[in-house]
Parts: structure tokens; sequence; C-alpha cells
């Protein structure tokens, strides 16, 4: 799974790291901080990534992986989101 943040589209964006790749990429759940949530975007999405590693849902470390891509679960996620008062929206309703 893709963590990653973004002010545009995600699914263009999921498309464009993704050209290449065997698989198109299959968009399972988006995350969105509304305008109440005041943080800092960047350390945001460095301190999930550094949880998702601490509970073992570790880094994909092919080739090509990125440094964004993790083995991990929508309810994983979700939980996250929860914890962080974070939207969970699905992608196919952008």
């Amino acid at each position: 799974m893709k963590v990653g943040k973004t002010s545009r589209d995600p699914n263009s964006q999921v498309k464009e790291q993704t050209a290449g790749l065997p698989e198109d990429p299959i968009p399972l759940l988006l995350i969105v901080a509304d305008d109440s949530n005041s943080f800092d975007i960047d350390e945001m999405e460095k301190e999930i990534h550094e949880h998702l590693e601490i509970i073992g849902h570790s880094k994909v470390r092919r080739k090509g992986g990125g440094k964004e891509w993790f083995i991990s679960n929508n309810e994983t996620f979700i939980s996250i989101a929860r914890l962080l008062k974070l939207n969970v929206k699905d992608p196919d309703d952008q």
C-alpha cells in the first residue's frame, strides 16, 4: 500500500508514480485532512511511516518500490486515521 501526501488528485498521482509497473494500482482508501486539522503534513507523513514500521508493516524493499510503499491492510489505515481524527474516503467517490 502506498502512504504519501498530495495536494493534487491522488488517483492521478499514484498512476503517474506507478507508470511502468506490471500491474495498475488499485486505490483502496483515501485519508483526508480537512481545514480544521492544524498540523505539519510532512511531519505527519513521516510519523505514519515510522508507526507502520514499528508495528511490523514494513516497507517494500523491492527495486523501484519507493519509500512510500508498505505491506499493510485497510484496517490499519482506518485505525491510524481515527487516531489522528482524519477522514477516510472511498477513492471512487472523488
